[in-house]
């Protein structure tokens, strides 16, 4: 609230007004400054919770990519002893046919999946800026 003005009497009179005027300055700077690091170590403090779960879901990612690689080389020497055995052409192009729409089956599978976890992830990862 400003109070309305009156011009000082004397030199003291104006000194106290001017001190009184810099420490509401200060005063109100230093609610401003209290309120706004307040709010910064509520955010950092939400950050630290969800760092763990952040942490979790990544390794999950990791261990997934990891899984879907190996599924994926486990099927192309499945293709490769397969077409060893073939009799002909027809059955080698048969079996690579059907190695190609498994494999892109498994892809879309793995796609949604990481899809999925990247999009939890970057919940959690939002989650302290919320409310």
């Amino acid at each position: 609230m400003v109070d309305k003005f009156v011009p000082p009497e004397s030199a003291a009179q104006a000194a106290d007004m001017f001190k009184q005027a810099a420490t509401q300055s200060v005063d109100q700077a230093r609610k401003a400054f209290d309120e706004a690091l307040a709010a910064t170590r509520k955010t950092l403090g939400g950050i630290e919770e969800n760092a763990s779960e952040v942490q979790d879901r990544l390794r999950e990612v990791a261990r997934d990519s990891v899984d879907f690689a190996s599924q994926s080389a486990e099927a192309a020497f499945s293709l490769v002893e397969s077409l060893a055995r073939a009799r002909s052409p027809e059955d080698a192009l048969a079996l690579q046919k059907a190695f190609i729409e498994q494999q892109m089956e498994r892809l879309g599978r793995q796609t949604r999946q990481i899809g999925d976890q990247a999009v939890r992830t970057m919940q959690g990862l939002t989650k302290p800026f919320e409310s």
